[in-house]
């Protein structure tokens, strides 16, 4: 398991912490060292469909 980090860019932001799979945290991050994705750029590049049933099980993983 992995944590991450999401950054709601909203007036009020929020900081929340999230646990992903091995599986997830490098689907989410597939680059050589890369720890940052924004939403959008992860929807273009997985498809609605698969961020969907990547992200379902980690929104139910607060840390």
């Amino acid at each position: 398991m992995k944590n991450i980090q999401i950054i709601d860019r909203a007036v009020n932001a929020t900081f929340s912490l999230f646990q992903a799979t091995d599986d997830e945290f490098a689907a989410i991050f597939p680059g050589p060292g890369q720890d940052m994705e924004l939403i959008e750029d992860f929807t273009e590049r997985a498809g609605e469909e698969q961020t969907l049933r990547i992200l379902s099980p980690v929104w139910g993983a607060p840390f």
